[in-house]
């Protein structure tokens, strides 16, 4: 899938739930019309339909949509601008823009903390992890919060 390699190079194909993030993170952010439905699982946004998809070909996605391949850089832009300024990994990136993303626009009610609740959900990242990429993330979560109100 051309998503997931962009943004995390060919070991995210052996990785489901990476492919379910970007993907999340590319409809939601830089509004990639692929008609997946996301939900939050225990690890994250994730989509049924996306799933079956991984289950029945190996490289999900190989759609004709034009613009894919300048989203997946925007994502990947996205992902590595988080790590340089943060110190993450990209797969903690990845799971720490998703989850934000996810809480703040599409879990209902929209927790008042919205970093305690990905705290609580997700113990095992760090706060100032959370706090960092929550700073690098805000120029994109702000346009994306009045596109939804």
């Amino acid at each position: 899938m051309i998503l997931a390699t962009k943004v995390l190079g060919m070991s995210a194909l052996r990785d489901p739930l990476l492919i379910h993030k970007a993907t999340y993170i590319a409809q939601k952010l830089f509004g990639l019309k692929l008609g997946y439905r996301f939900a939050w699982l225990s690890s994250g946004p994730y989509s049924r339909s996306l799933s079956k998809e991984l289950m029945t070909t190996s490289l999900p996605c190989q759609c004709t949509v034009k613009n894919i391949e300048e989203i997946s850089t925007k994502v990947a832009n996205l992902i590595t601008y988080v790590c340089k300024s943060t110190g993450l990994s990209p797969h903690e990136a990845l799971d720490i823009v998703a989850g934000i993303v996810m809480l703040s626009t599409d879990v209902y009610p929209v927790p008042s903390d919205v970093i305690g609740e990905l705290r609580r959900r997700k113990p095992s990242l760090r706060r100032e992890a959370i706090d960092s990429a929550v700073k690098v993330l805000f120029p994109y979560l702000r346009p994306l919060k009045q596109r939804t109100q």
